[in-house]
């Protein structure tokens, strides 16, 4: 059977990653897992400036001050009390690194995650290309199992245990498609449900 005893979960802070963060902890429920909470700031550099003598000053990355800092320490613990207090082991981190997804994937494996739940925000199109898909990174690079929570479905509040009653796992047929379908087919025996 499949067990997860170690959940990561990147959020943003929009209602889209609340919904992942929902999830988590109703699978943490569901297994006994720790969840780790994870905000990645994405550092920028402001653009090179014209003249030369200013140039060492445009690489100066613009980093959280630590009144922001703590501002998000605090959003992510807010997020997280409910379920701290039901007894889910939660731990929260705020990251600043100017690549979110390779960033969620090595705090994954430095935890040893066994799953990570990541909101998508359903976009598509030009807004897609301009901004990437953390998600579908995530999918591509994480070592380990990804629940991909799109912006239409259901919360999982309140977050007792649930148990996933219809699973879809798409397959190619490659070892990771076929590492995944055990996974999902585990999952849906353990819950009486089907793939």
């Amino acid at each position: 059977m499949a067990r997860f005893t170690r959940i990561v979960c990147p959020v943003d802070l929009s209602e889209w990653s609340q919904r992942a963060v929902d999830h988590a902890m109703a699978i943490a429920h569901w297994h006994g897992a720790q969840v780790f909470v994870l905000h990645v700031h994405q550092l920028v550099a402001p653009a090179l400036v014209a003249a030369p003598a200013l140039a060492a000053e445009s690489f100066q990355v613009i980093r959280l001050s630590d009144g922001e800092r703590a501002q998000l320490e605090a959003a992510l613990r807010a997020r997280v009390t409910a379920d701290a207090a039901a007894g889910v082991s939660v731990s929260t981190a705020v990251v600043e690194e100017f690549n979110v997804p390779d960033t969620i994937v090595s705090y994954a494996e430095d935890v040893g995650a066994d799953l990570i739940t990541v909101a998508t925000h359903g976009r598509s199109g030009f807004k897609r290309f301009v901004l990437g898909s953390v998600a579908e990174h995530l999918l591509r690079a994480a070592r380990c199992p990804v629940l991909v929570v799109p912006p239409h479905v259901h919360d999982a509040v309140p977050r007792a245990p649930v148990a996933y009653q219809r699973i879809v796992c798409p397959v190619d047929f490659s070892d990771a498609s076929v590492r995944s379908l055990s996974v999902a087919t585990s999952l849906a025996a353990e819950a009486g449900g089907r793939v």
